[in-house]
């Protein structure tokens, strides 16, 4: 492997839709993503050894009893039967295509050793797999160079923390952040992809649990939607790759795809999307309560640019605030509390 290296802190965000991680670049973080999907392959195309010559595809194994899968921006190009399809559940974080994740982000991190391993959880499922996600990823991991060599990754410490609360706190440690006094809040809603997590913090940055929460669907439902709907629209099935590029355009705040050569816009079928977010915001209103003392509300995810006209309209616009880089506001906040973890280990 090149220059392999230790670092202080290693911050990966394992989203249903994408896997995001930061690397240092210029002396600056900056956050790299792969589509959350693993690429089966069989042994033809592995000897033919293709896929070992893309750059931006790595190869993974979770366990010696299994084959290996490959992730990376390119899988998205390749998804056919022989792709593992977004696995939306529960237990997702203690699965081996979650595994894949993180080891293929830690194989683009090129490291040896990390300090502190941070990572996120949806507010749904961290109560119950927090423990058994940090058992699992702490210790030795196994990866495949590019060049194919194998060599080990050992994780000293693992940090799990709500993935709402990682985007507040890369908020809040920006300095154009609101001070908070009294009884000043900020509401901070996160559109994921199979989730929407939101969390209220006070003046004193605690999170205010009993107005905080999340609830299952997320962008998934709305790109799901404007896919059938397009799919009936042009008469024929579409293929899964489709959805991942309807999944994009929105995140851009784009309205139009391309199926074969021609370019389609799916604006006529956003209104359909409407019962799905009103189901979401309405979750969020009912556990926060009167917004009258929330100073700023923060929108982020990869759903924050489409949700912000629903937010507008339901909440109101008084401080409402997208994020700026709003799909890398986890995995910037991630890595932000890695650091101080990582800080506070050096004076204890």
């Amino acid at each position: 492997m090149n220059n392999p290296r230790h670092i202080k802190v290693g911050a990966i965000d394992v989203g249903y839709g994408h896997t995001k991680f930061v690397v240092i670049q210029d002396g600056k973080n900056a956050v790299r993503r792969f589509p959350s999907l693993a690429l089966s392959v069989n042994a033809e195309e592995e000897a033919l050894g293709y896929l070992s010559t893309k750059s931006d595809l790595r190869k993974v194994k979770v366990s010696s009893d299994k084959p290996p899968v490959w992730v990376g921006p390119a899988v998205i190009s390749r998804l056919s039967g022989n792709s593992n399809a977004r696995e939306l559940s529960d237990e997702y974080c203690l699965s081996d295509n979650y595994l894949a994740f993180v080891r293929g982000a830690l194989t683009y991190m090129n490291t040896t050793q990390v300090q502190v391993l941070q990572l996120g959880l949806p507010m749904t499922t961290i109560g119950n797999h927090r423990a058994a996600l940090q058992r699992k990823m702490t210790g030795e991991h196994h990866l495949i160079a590019q060049n194919g060599e194998v060599y080990t990754c050992n994780v000293k410490k693992v940090v799990v923390v709500g993935q709402p609360v990682a985007a507040i706190s890369h908020y809040m440690s920006q300095p154009d952040a609101p001070e908070l006094h009294g009884n000043d809040r900020v509401l901070l809603i996160d559109f994921g992809y199979f989730t929407t997590d939101w969390v209220v913090m006070d003046s004193n940055m605690d999170i205010v649990l009993d107005r905080s929460g999340a609830e299952t669907g997320g962008m998934n439902k709305v790109v799901s939607t404007i896919f059938e709907g397009l799919a009936k629209e042009l008469g024929r099935t579409l293929p899964p790759s489709i959805l991942g590029a309807i999944d994009t355009a929105m995140s851009e705040g784009k309205v139009e795809v391309r199926v074969r050569d021609t370019m389609h816009n799916f604006q006529k079928h956003i209104l359909a999307t409407d019962t799905h977010v009103k189901s979401f915001l309405n979750a969020v209103s009912s556990k926060v309560g009167s917004v009258q003392d929330v100073r700023k509300i923060v929108i982020c995810g990869g759903g924050a640019s489409f949700m912000k006209r629903h937010v507008l309209n339901q909440l109101g616009p008084e401080g409402l605030v997208v994020l700026d880089q709003s799909q890398d506001a986890i995995a910037l906040g991630l890595h932000f509390l890695g650091s101080v973890v990582a800080r506070q280990d050096v004076y204890a």
